[in-house]
Formats: structure tokens, C-alpha cells, sequence
């Protein structure tokens, strides 16, 4: 998210100045009434099932996998 100018996170509030990219046109409908979504990607679903699986990566109940949880991005 980049910033317009400088403000407090107050005036972002119901703004609209933003774009969802990457998400169900559905989901950005139900959650993010109102914002843009030209570019259409993952829904609830599949991010449901990316947190489980990231979860049980992190914190299964196998010692050897106890510190394998992946870095999940570049920065």
C-alpha cells in the first residue's frame, strides 16, 4: 500500500483510493464493498486453505518439520 501524501490513518477510512489486486471479484464485493478490482485472483477459498497449510508447515506435530515454515516472500 503506498501512501497519499501525508495523513493520519483516519482519513484513509472509507476512502475508496485503493485497488484490490488479486482478489475474487465476489469476495472484494462482500469484504471491500466498494473498491476496484480490475485484476482478479484468489477468493476466500484459496486463502483459507493457504493460511491451514502455512499453519500446519509451522506448527505440526512432526519434531524433524518443527522449524521448516517457509519465508513466504522476498522483500
Amino acid at each position: 500500500m503506498s501512501k497519499m501524501g501525508i495523513s493520519t490513518y483516519q482519513s484513509y477510512c472509507g476512502a475508496q483510493i485503493f485497488d484490490a489486486i488479486g482478489l475474487k471479484t465476489d469476495f472484494v464485493q462482500k469484504y471491500f464493498t466498494g473498491t476496484a478490482t480490475l485484476i482478479e485472483g484468489v477468493g476466500l477459498e484459496e486463502i483459507a486453505a493457504e493460511t491451514v497449510s502455512r499453519h500446519a508447515d509451522g506448527f505440526g506435530n512432526d519434531p524433524v518439520l518443527r522449524n521448516s515454515l517457509e519465508v513466504g516472500g522476498e522483500y
